[in-house]
């Protein structure tokens, strides 16, 4: 979960800076042609969230194992779940963030200081909901397996693509955002033992479990503004 909601605020995040550097440089226009400087960032942000979805399933697997969280659910149940909530959160908050930054460039605000606090908190908001939905699709047995066969053959082709695109942007951003989004999974899939290490505790002070998000929300908040 902690994996799931930071990598929807990181990716979303660093959309809506650039969509922010395109307002204040004259560039950002809404365009169904694909080489506009808008799409190019939406297809990055898609191709981001499903490879990253993609590589994280496997990273909760091997975490859980390694720091001895006893038995889990299959790689392939994981990577179900992990890569369609992940798509299902992804579409919400990039109908936002294009939304937010579409009324930034019409009224003038500084996309730079609204954009980080709202994409968090709406990230915050769909991504567990979207990952319980997708548990009604996992422990299916062969069709589960074959689900996530295909899902992961898409994700790794559609990021595959994207690295060799001949459109600059989307091609740039793509390999730039993969090894710094891969090791900020990795960071994130160990936050997560230390929460499920005190998950008994916490359930049994509910304030506190509420507060998780909201503080891992704030404080990306903050930095991202910065």
């Amino acid at each position: 979960v902690p994996a799931a909601i930071g990598m929807r605020g990181n990716i979303s995040g660093a959309l809506g800076s650039r969509l922010s550097t395109a307002i204040h440089s004259g560039l950002f226009v809404l365009s169904r042609r694909t080489d506009s400087i808008v799409a190019q960032n939406v297809l990055a942000a898609l191709t981001l969230s499903s490879v990253m979805s993609t590589f994280l399933a496997p990273v909760a697997w091997l975490v859980a194992a390694l720091f001895g969280l006893g038995d889990t659910v299959s790689i392939a149940d994981l990577l179900v779940v992990s890569v369609t909530g992940g798509f299902l959160a992804s579409i919400v908050v990039l109908v936002v963030s294009l939304t937010l930054a579409n009324q930034a460039a019409n009224r003038g605000w500084d996309l730079d200081n609204v954009n980080a606090p709202i994409i968090s908190a709406v990230g915050d908001l769909v991504a567990l909901p979207a990952l319980v939905i997708a548990t009604g699709l996992a422990q299916h047995g062969r069709w589960t397996n074959t689900l996530a066969v295909v899902v992961a053959a898409i994700a790794l082709a559609a990021g595959g693509v994207a690295v060799r695109s001949s459109l600059p942007v989307l091609r740039t951003v793509v390999r730039e955002s993969l090894p710094i989004l891969a090791v900020a999974g990795c960071v994130l899939a160990v936050a997560g033992v230390a929460i499920e290490g005190e998950f008994e505790r916490l359930s049994n002070t509910p304030a506190l479990l509420i507060l998780v998000p909201a503080a891992l929300s704030s404080a990306g908040s903050l930095g991202g503004i910065l």
